[in-house]
């Protein structure tokens, strides 16, 4: 790694910092790496999808009202600038920063503009970076709620991300500080996806909070050098990594092998070997590689039939896991709109009584709760008739599959990176076998809101639990984590935009990420010299996504217990005339609509279970009802 004066660290890396000189400025810009640029996908594909917002409400541990101003936070944002220069950070086109475009498939072009780096530019004068602060942090004093207890701030922060706008600005360029004044001020941090990952924006947050306890005893920030903080902005993911191969380059022949291996981790138990099933299988992968022939013949002529044949098995559903919708088959023509929240508490001594339970059954929170989303998906498919068949059962071949609980690779890092403030998540699939997912007949209820819990259903969910426990611990120790997604990236994108014409078309199988010990990340407190201590209470950490696929996240902190939110859009599953609220009848429509989403019940049924879960170690009798 050599040494620059002034300059971020270099790697010798087709992702290192480069210097650029515009308008008589200097900026560094790094392309992005695959994580990031994947996401760029997805913001595409899904209307500007996957803007974070990290929240978190601030109070003083005497009780005494903290006396935080726009000014505080403001130079607090200063400082962030400065020591982590990465909040500076915006995503811009490569070329206005001279980059050249990035090399893709010609079958993606057109379809897609993955011609995007982050960028940061120095500022050298303390007018310019106070100008810059006040730009980035927006004050809410206007618009400060009157709420002070804990009950009502969830919906409060909910009812802001929602009023945000449903057809956004050309993205989140960077990283936004929102500031609500009050006896409990809130803090409110809002950045683009493509910059960092959940864990990071949380890390950013715990900083800021740093920065604003020490600008509430300091009466004037000490003097710094602006431009030299350029040394402190962050690698790309591969160059953090502390054990470094001889080369990141994919052969031919390694590339072979990690697309024979993503297959077999994709379908390892959902393909059937009939020979119908492989021939395919065969089919599909003939067609992929049509489309990247450099015949036009072969690519547009000669494929034009494979491309229609899989598309229609694609669109009626056969090649999905099971979701909570049946596949539709039309394209959606209404008006689009990100996320709506709701979430749950499970007290801290209800989550006392879960880990008990969940430690004599040899199992962990976050496969038990994956195995729970499980459950609650086929106990509402059976209620509102959605299996096509006759027992009112999906079919035993077809899988529950997740992109599930995506691992921090962080431990993996340089010591100096382990805080890294960037993507650093790899999630993998998980599947399970529908026919281990039935419930028994005594749990199943006339109503689609109110299963039966007993222990019978629950030691299903443990067995699946400690299944996909061995699932988790094979993701995690994915030594090929990196190399795959390097070698797969675009394998996925042509998928996508050949065979999946409509984000309609995608399957509705929920996505769960387990954010684990929020305060590991975002410290509760920190000092305010000799006055007591700035205490951080609240967390809330959403994402505004524009996918069909209705997303679980749980967390916990400090003495807070555990909070179970779900995100889903709304023109999917709530509108009147979304399919979220169709009635049907062995898998097809009939006349009418539900009065609520099919949402309302499969949330019901995952919390009733965890609740269920929690209740079966505090009774004394050792019964699974929650209630």
């Amino acid at each position: 790694m050599g040494d620059r004066t002034d300059a971020p660290p270099r790697y010798e890396s087709e992702y290192d910092w480069v210097k650029c000189e515009r308008d008589g400025k200097t900026h560094w810009a790094r392309p992005l790496d695959g994580t990031a640029t994947f996401l760029v996908h997805w913001q595409s594909r899904f209307h500007a999808e996957s803007d974070l917002l990290t929240s978190c409400l601030l109070e003083r541990s005497d009780g005494q009202p903290l006396e935080l101003r726009i000014e505080h936070v403001q130079r607090a944002w200063r400082l962030m600038r400065f020591k982590f220069p990465v909040v500076g950070v915006r995503v811009v086109e490569r070329s206005a920063m001279g980059l050249a475009d990035v090399e893709m498939p010609r079958c993606l072009k057109g379809k897609v503009n993955l011609n995007k780096c982050i960028s940061y530019q120095v500022l050298e004068h303390d007018d310019e970076i106070r100008q810059w602060a006040v730009s980035r942090v927006i004050d809410h004093s206007g618009d400060s709620p009157a709420r002070l207890d804990d009950e009502d701030e969830g919906d409060e922060f909910y009812r802001w991300a929602r009023a945000k706008p449903a057809e956004p600005k050309n993205n989140v360029d960077g990283m936004l500080v929102h500031f609500w004044p009050g006896k409990r001020p809130r803090i409110a941090l809002e950045q683009s996806h493509t910059i960092s990952d959940g864990l990071a924006c949380l890390t950013v947050v715990d900083e800021l909070l740093t920065m604003i306890s020490q600008t509430l005893v300091q009466q004037a920030d000490d003097p710094v050098k602006w431009g030299e903080e350029v040394r402190r902005l962050p690698p790309a993911v591969q160059d953090a990594i502390a054990d470094q191969p001889e080369s990141w380059d994919i052969s031919p022949e390694e590339k072979k092998r990690l697309q024979k291996y993503n297959e077999n981790r994709l379908n390892s138990q959902s393909a059937s070997s009939s020979l119908f099933d492989r021939f395919g299988v065969a089919v599909y992968k003939q067609t992929l590689k049509n489309n990247t022939a450099k015949s036009a013949v072969v690519s547009k002529v000669l494929n034009k039939p494979l491309v229609s044949l899989v598309r229609g098995i694609v669109e009626s559903g056969e090649a999905y896991p099971i979701g909570l919708l049946p596949p539709s088959k039309e394209p959606f023509k209404g008006r689009r709109t990100f996320n709506d929240f709701c979430s749950r508490k499970l007290s801290n001594e209800a989550l006392q009584h879960l880990l008990t339970r969940l430690r004599s059954e040899k199992t962990t929170v976050a496969p038990f709760l994956e195995s729970c989303i499980a459950f609650a998906t086929t106990y509402v498919r059976r209620q509102r008739s959605l299996p096509p068949t006759k027992d009112g059962w999906d079919d035993e071949k077809k899988v529950h599959a997740l992109f599930a609980n995506p691992v921090s690779r962080r431990f993996l890092f340089r010591e100096d990176h382990r805080r890294y403030m960037g993507d650093a998540q790899s999630g993998f699939p998980t599947q399970i076998p529908v026919k281990k997912l039935r419930w028994p007949e005594e749990c199943l209820s006339s109503s689609e809101n109110a299963p039966e819990i007993n222990e019978a259903v629950l030691s299903k969910v443990f067995v699946v639990s400690r299944e996909l426990g061995l699932q988790y611990k094979a993701g995690k120790e994915d030594k090929d984590w990196y190399k795959l997604l390097k070698a797969t990236m675009f394998d996925a994108m042509q998928t996508e935009y050949l065979l999946v014409r409509d984000e309609a078309f995608y399957p509705s199988n929920p996505w769960f990420t387990s954010l684990g010990r929020m305060d590991d990340t975002l410290r509760p407190r920190r000092p305010l010299g000799e006055s007591g201590e700035l205490v951080a209470t609240c967390p809330r950490f959403v994402v505004r996504v524009g996918r069909a696929q209705p997303t679980i996240q749980a967390y916990t902190y400090a003495q807070e217990g555990m909070t179970l939110q779900m995100l889903w859009p709304q023109w999917w599953y709530d509108l009147e005339q979304s399919p979220g609220r169709f009635k049907l009848k062995r898998g097809k429509r009939v006349e009418g609509l539900h009065d609520e989403s099919i949402l309302k019940p499969w949330f019901d049924t995952f919390c009733r279970i965890i609740e269920a879960s929690a209740a079966s170690a505090s009774a004394p009798n050792g019964s699974a009802n929650p209630t």
